[in-house]
């Protein structure tokens, strides 16, 4: 048996910006703006009965498109 906590929030995004080198020249540096969707599977829950907390969840991802 697997549990399944899955997130998405206005706030899980993030933008990034590249160029790509070729034959001697490079395009211009452009971006592409990102956005998250989370899904974390468990073969077992915690002891409180879930997944992850879903409030440490939002934190971290939070935290990481920072």
């Amino acid at each position: 048996m697997s549990f399944t906590l899955s997130c998405a929030k206005e706030d899980f995004k993030f933008s990034s910006a590249h160029f790509v080198a070729h034959d001697g020249g490079r395009e211009k540096l452009h971006g592409h703006n990102y956005r998250l969707y989370v899904s974390l599977t468990s073969g077992a829950l915690g002891e409180d009965g879930t997944v992850m907390d879903f409030a440490e969840l939002k934190r971290v991802v939070r935290s990481l498109c920072k």
